[in-house]
């Protein structure tokens, strides 16, 4: 078939993604050997920073101690159920006016959005994926999760090292630009592009080899003057540009682009300047280097005790010496040498007292002894409800950055998504032209709003004796606004509650109620009076 021929434009794109993408990668240079020794002791899985792993191959020889791989892991599960709970609705959204989401319709309206959303995720591939990019950022510092909207799932995910992108800043320091480099056999290119929109070299060439492999640069970045998702006509307009740039010739396979930016990758903490992220273990890589090398040497020195290098004489013995049960070793009759050992009770100069506290302090770095509770006297459950929002308070520094580069990014991508394809109920006037934006009652969120919550239990146990001598104290208290507060904060599904014109209503029929009643005590208490 005809073959692409390319216009100077599509050309002058191809230049600019390699130029952009080569300047890029030797930027993060020196995070690559970092990378590299970081995955060796805290993620052996992933110990493949410069690509030249073969599937399947052996994974962390050198590996002597696994204390950073499972507080990594237990980092990983607690992020995991903190933030990104299945079993909670973790969003939630608010137009900014507390009088307006305290509204019925609007209460309702959002609750079904978000769990609508919830539901999205759960059945999609989110909950298995996310724990990998949580695995990354405690190693890597740095999270990569790509989102793509899904014809059957609605959404769907992949979780992949950030070693294998290139990542860019804008202005505002926000992750806006993306370059990922891979290697596909020519066939499968062919396959994904056909032959048709390929150079006619790479064709005859492909037809001699088809299983060479040639690089290939996905970049997405932002599009000068694209449009979202309310106004784009095609992905051709849309906000984000994503060009496919086969580097071999400079050909670019495919122009495309999406309504959002599809790489969520937030960052477990950062310096300013630098637009990679530092992680847990890199704080304590000096001590997770040291244990290694301390277990290698406990066990080096219990192999000497065990098996001890042996002087043999060089006269008078039959080799090779047997030095298995019942294995027999042949020397002369009347030989005077003996084999002896030639080092015995090999001892170091430490101890495991000083190997636990080593392995102390890298659980410290992970936040391990904030994140377990630690054996102590029995607790009351409030007891252990305040230890728990404690730790979680003082985590809440560190996973605030989580909120802003990867729960809001993947709230507000699947919002889209899902309203692009009508899949929410018609909101109600009221919220006409209001914008609204996510909020996450994550584990942390919620820990600090139960101190606003203790606050008020702890007024009202302060007034609770006046007030029952003078209950006209209580008139300074809205109680109806006091119990929406107290619920809304402490995370009580919607559908539980009571709307204002059911409380109304309820109401009404009470007070019917007992009016009735009174009526009929009062014709009892006159027909009482006259059978007297």
């Amino acid at each position: 078939g005809d073959c692409m021929i390319q216009t100077d434009a599509v050309k002058k794109l191809a230049d600019d993604i390699l130029r952009e993408y080569r300047l890029y990668k030797s930027d993060r240079g020196n995070w690559e050997s970092y990378w590299e020794e970081l995955s060796r002791f805290v993620l052996p899985m992933k110990n493949n920073v410069y690509g030249s792993r073969q599937q399947g191959q052996k994974m962390g020889d050198e590996l002597f101690d696994s204390t950073a791989i499972h507080a990594n892991e237990l980092l990983a599960s607690a992020l995991h159920s903190m933030l990104t709970n299945p079993a909670t609705l973790w969003m939630w959204m608010t137009t900014g006016d507390a009088a307006l989401d305290m509204n019925d319709e609007v209460r309702h309206f959002i609750y079904s959005c978000v769990n609508k959303m919830h539901s999205a995720l759960n059945n999609s591939n989110f909950q298995s994926e996310v724990h990998e990019m949580f695995l990354d950022q405690g190693c890597f510092g740095t999270g990569n999760l790509r989102m793509e909207e899904d014809q059957e799932d609605i959404v769907r995910f992949s979780a992949r090292p950030i070693y294998e992108a290139c990542i860019g800043e804008n202005n505002k320091g926000v992750i806006d630009r993306h370059y990922r480099s891979f290697k596909w056999a020519a066939e499968t290119i062919i396959e994904e592009w056909g032959e048709e929109n390929l150079p006619s070299e790479f064709v005859y060439n492909a037809q001699q080899n088809p299983r060479k492999e040639f690089e290939i640069i996905h970049c997405v970045k932002p599009r000068r003057n694209g449009k979202d998702y309310t106004s784009a006509k095609s992905l051709k307009q849309a906000k984000w540009m994503s060009v496919y740039v086969l580097v071999d010739g400079k050909h670019v396979l495919e122009e495309g682009g999406y309504y959002f930016y599809p790489h969520i990758t937030p960052r477990w903490s950062k310096l300013a300047g630098e637009v990679y992220g530092r992680s847990p273990a890199m704080k304590c890589l000096a001590e997770i280097k040291m244990l290694n090398e301390m277990n290698k040497n406990l066990i080096r020195a219990d192999q000497l005790n065990l098996a001890p290098p042996l002087a043999v004489p060089d006269d008078g013995y039959i080799l090779p010496i047997q030095l298995k049960p019942f294995g027999f070793t042949f020397y002369r009759a009347g030989a005077q040498d003996e084999i002896k050992p030639l080092l015995q009770n090999v001892k170091l100069n430490m101890n495991l007292d000083t190997v636990n506290a080593i392995r102390e302090r890298i659980n410290k770095a992970f936040f391990i002894d904030q994140l377990q509770l630690r054996d102590g006297p029995q607790m009351t459950a409030t007891e252990v409800m305040q230890r728990t929002d404690e730790s979680l308070r003082i985590m809440s520094p560190m996973l605030g950055r989580q909120d802003v580069e990867f729960l809001k990014p993947l709230a507000e991508n699947t919002f889209a998504i899902m309203s692009r394809r009508g899949l929410f109920d018609q909101a109600p006037a009221i919220l006409r032209k209001k914008k609204v934006s996510f909020v996450f009652n994550s584990a942390i969120a919620k820990a600090q709003l139960a101190s606003e919550v203790n606050k008020i239990q702890r007024a009202l146990a302060a007034v609770s004796g006046v007030a029952t001598a003078q209950p006209q104290m209580l008139d300074y208290l809205n109680s109806d606004q006091l119990i929406k507060y107290v619920f809304n904060s402490m995370g009580v599904p919607q559908p539980i509650l009571n709307t204002d014109a059911e409380v109304k209503k309820v109401r009404t029929s009470r007070a019917q109620a007992q009016e009735e009643q009174m009526k009929m005590a009062k014709e009892q208490h006159q027909e009482n009076m006259m059978n007297k």
